[in-house]
C-alpha cells in the first residue's frame, strides 16, 4: 500500500500494479476439477476474497491520501465481480 502513495506513480500504474497481484491472488491454469468448474470457482472466490481484505485495510489504514487513491478502484472492482 505505502506505493500506491507515491507520487511519481500515475492512476493508470498504480491501477496496473493492483491488476499484477490480482493475476497472482488468482492465477490462471489452476485446476481442481477436469471440467474447469472448480477453477472458476476458486479463482472468484480468490479475487473476492483479496478485494475485500485489501478494501478493509485500507479503509482501516487512517490514511486519506491512500483511501483517496485506492478506495474508488477497489468499489469498482468489488462492484464488477460476479
Amino acid at each position: 500500500m505505502p506505493l500506491a502513495l507515491n507520487p511519481a506513480l500515475s492512476r493508470d500504474q498504480t491501477d496496473a500494479i493492483v491488476q499484477a497481484v490480482g493475476v497472482q491472488v488468482a492465477p490462471v491454469g489452476t485446476h481442481f476439477h477436469l471440467d474447469g468448474d472448480g477453477e472458476r470457482l476458486t479463482r472468484k472466490h480468490n479475487t473476492q476474497a483479496f478485494m475485500q481484505v485489501l478494501y478493509v485495510m485500507v479503509r482501516e489504514s487512517g490514511s486519506e491520501a491512500l483511501q483517496r487513491r485506492l478506495l474508488p478502484g477497489l468499489l469498482d472492482a468489488l462492484k464488477a465481480l460476479p
